[in-house]
């Protein structure tokens, strides 16, 4: 033992049998020391923190420090920590220390910490770090590093350390900021995101201050008025209305603290001869006091709906000998007519329909998404357009393709809501069949009644049935393995090209490119007229593409369906005649 750490020592020992304390002299008297020595002895312990001093007058007064032991320290923190002598040699480390890069203390303590793959530590120009630690105190780092294959981040707090025999050394505290850092990431992707969508929004978004200036519109906005947004941003703007409606407009669309959202129609003169109508749904957006401070209104071109809408009539032979199910809704909530595909679709009778709500109608079905649901949707949008799984009691498990559609009148009246039923089930199913082989698809569809074929994800036609060999004159053989589907296709003429290479497209593009395809979660709907068709005197066809994914939500492919819908046409053709 070092004479000097004896000194230490028997100091100690003293200073623990007098709790109260000693003065420099009384220590001098008890060492046999003279007082310089002790008074040096005791500035070292200081240092060291293991004693403490205080003043009386002009006496010090020095005790043992109350403090925890360093080690127990180090574990009460979540931090890893490693302490390191002057030659980089690991004196201490925490247990996190330890537990994290799966090491026992006696495999480290002593050695140089470079000697060890303790990777982020391991990798730092420690040598510089030490020596600008010493010249300019505690220092703090950032890095991040991959361990068994996850990306860890770490801030780094480097802090001179001296020890009890008054050498000195640094203390590495290694704080995990990983999941700050993937908040920080999360949230940055998730304003991208936002961004994005509200960008790619084929619907007209703008906000405005109360006094009317602008803080923000989209692409669609601008596109839409023919105006640039850097001359909308921080000025007023109206676009122009018709007649004596702006006075109405203004009257009844503006938010209030009580009524934070207004939903009105409104047309606008896009140009001199053309009014277009939209629907506008505005909010009022708060501060943290809870005064307005923007509003955001959303707008919806609704020209071609209104103009849909007022061809609709009641009852016509299309309904009855349509093969999907359709009923009229009265606006009270009441079926007032279905036609018997309807009826065969629910497995009900007639006289169990008329005079029923939808609540009553679908007390025994198990319906997801639920009536409530679907209804809020539709009086809130006008109409509402998806995929609804039916259940009755006892009974299978159907599919179906819904459309809830409110209709006007001319005038304006509320006349009734148009409810479409497509049994997409088997669809479905074969849906279900792809997920879990490609081998079985073909004889899946081979006699479904309607044209369908499928690709894999490298666009490779994998099966193909006779309802397709008939509508395009083109055998499985001839394109089983290929990409070259398109030729198949070649009545189109142009027109349009194949549901399934357009699955990938991004709304603004599909919205801007294709406005007559739809689509509605993984999947695209089209109705187009094609020419070529009947020996040139033309079909309409209707069309459906499906993403197709695996057990974990990969994409895998996607399948298209066709149906001809010309007949159907015909029939409306006469009723409007009528």
């Amino acid at each position: 033992m070092r004479p000097d750490q004896e000194k230490f020592d028997k100091i100690k020992r003293i200073l623990k049998t007098n709790p109260k304390g000693c003065t420099i002299m009384e220590l001098s008297r008890k060492l046999n020391t003279n007082r310089n020595s002790v008074a040096k002895y005791l500035e070292m312990l200081l240092v060291s923190g293991q004693v403490e001093v205080e003043t009386f007058g002009t006496a010090k007064v020095f005790v043992l420090s109350q403090r925890l032991p360093i080690s127990t320290l180090l574990d009460l923190t979540t931090d890893l920590i490693v302490v390191l002598d002057s030659n980089l040699k690991i004196v201490q480390t925490n247990d996190n220390f330890l537990t994290f890069f799966g090491k026992e203390r006696k495999d480290l303590t002593g050695t140089p910490l470079l000697g060890h793959d303790l990777p982020p530590v391991s990798l730092l120009p420690l040598e510089s770090i030490l020596w600008e630690v010493s010249q300019k105190g505690e220092l703090v780092k950032e890095l991040s590093f991959l361990k068994g294959g996850r990306e860890f981040f770490f801030r780094i707090k480097f802090v001179p350390s001296v020890f009890d025999h008054g050498g000195k050394g640094i203390t590495l505290l290694m704080e995990d900021v990983t999941l700050q850092k993937s908040y920080e990431r999360n949230l940055q992707v998730s304003e991208a995101r936002y961004r994005a969508v509200v960008e790619d929004q084929t619907e007209l978004i703008c906000r405005r201050r109360a006094d009317g200036s602008i803080t923000f519109v989209n692409d669609a906005f601008c596109r839409y008025f023919h105006k640039k947004g850097e001359d909308l941003v921080g000025r007023k703007f109206d676009p122009a209305l018709p007649g004596d409606e702006r006075e109405e407009i203004l009257s009844r669309s503006t938010p209030t603290r009580e009524n934070p959202v207004a939903a009105y129609e409104q047309q606008v003169l896009v140009s001199p001869d053309s009014v277009r109508a939209l629907l506008w749904t505005e909010h009022a957006l708060f501060d943290t006091r809870g005064a307005i401070s923007e509003y955001q209104a959303v707008g919806r071109d609704i020209t071609e709906r209104k103009e849909t809408e007022r061809e609709l009539r009641i009852r016509d032979i299309a309904f009855a000998s349509s093969i999907n199910g359709m009923a009229i809704v009265t606006p009270d909530g009441m079926f007032s007519y279905v036609n018997q595909a309807f009826l065969d679709l629910l497995q009900i009778a007639g006289d169990q329909v008329i005079g029923k709500s939808f609540r009553e109608l679908l007390a025994d079905y198990d319906i997801t998404p639920d009536i409530k649901t679907l209804l809020g949707e539709m009086q809130s949008n006008g109409s509402w357009f998806g995929e609804v799984r039916f259940k009755k009691s006892g009974g299978p498990l159907t599919h179906l393709l819904v459309s809830l559609t409110r209709v006007y009148e001319e005038t304006g009246n509320f006349l009734c809501v148009f409810v479409s039923l497509i049994d997409i089930t088997g669809q479905k199913l074969l849906e279900e069949a792809f997920k879990n082989t490609f081998e079985k698809l073909q004889d899946t569809i081979e006699f479904f009644p309607d044209p369908t074929f499928i690709v894999d994800r490298s666009r490779k036609v994998v099966a193909w049935n006779r309802a397709m060999e008939s509508l395009t004159g083109v055998g499985k053989n001839d394109v089983m393995g290929k990409t070259a589907y398109q030729n198949a296709f070649s009545f189109f003429d142009m027109v349009r090209p194949v549901l399934v290479d357009l699955i990938d497209l991004p709304a603004r593009d599909l919205a801007r490119k294709y406005p007559n395809v739809r689509r509605f979660g993984n999947n695209l709907f089209v109705e187009a007229f094609i020419p070529a068709m009947n020996k040139g005197k033309g079909a309409y066809l209707w069309g459906k593409a499906t993403v197709l994914t695996d057990k974990e939500n990969n994409p895998i492919g996607a399948i298209e369906m066709v149906r001809d819908t010309t007949e159907w046409k015909k029939v409306a053709e006469v009723r409007r005649e009528k």
